[in-house]
């Protein structure tokens, strides 16, 4: 019984240092990206407990709740990026408000909406 409880904490230790370190690395190249998108008007992205933030020119911040993150979609192609709710109003914007959603947008030429699709969802898979 004790050698049992002993493989399983290992086990479980293993399984939460690999996964963090996941999800910085999925951080880490996001964060990089983003230094270069939109004149480094988003980011960086950063993660605690209960929120993943996204740090905005200007010193202002929006959060997402983790656990009520469904996905990231490409709503414009080249253009935008949503990381959409579950439900309602998960989001909590700069000013304080509450939304659906946390949107990645640009009128620059050149955004990937494909690839920081997908950025943010192995990211988004790997926090949860």
């Amino acid at each position: 019984m004790k050698k049992t409880l002993l493989l399983l904490i290992i086990l479980f230790n293993f399984s939460y240092k690999t996964q963090s370190q996941e999800y910085k690395e999925h951080l880490t190249v996001i964060n990089t990206f983003l230094e270069t998108f939109d004149n480094g008007y988003y980011g960086p992205l950063s993660v605690d407990d209960v929120y993943l933030y996204c740090n905005i020119k200007g010193n202002r911040q929006s959060k997402i709740i983790i656990s009520e993150i469904s996905k990231a979609a490409i709503v414009t192609p080249q253009k935008e990026v949503k990381i959409q709710c579950k439900n309602d109003k998960c989001v909590t914007g700069v000013t304080g408000d509450l939304y659906d959603s946390l949107t990645f947008r640009t009128d620059l030429s050149g955004f990937d909406t494909e690839y920081f699709a997908v950025l943010l969802n192995l990211l988004i898979d790997s926090i949860k």
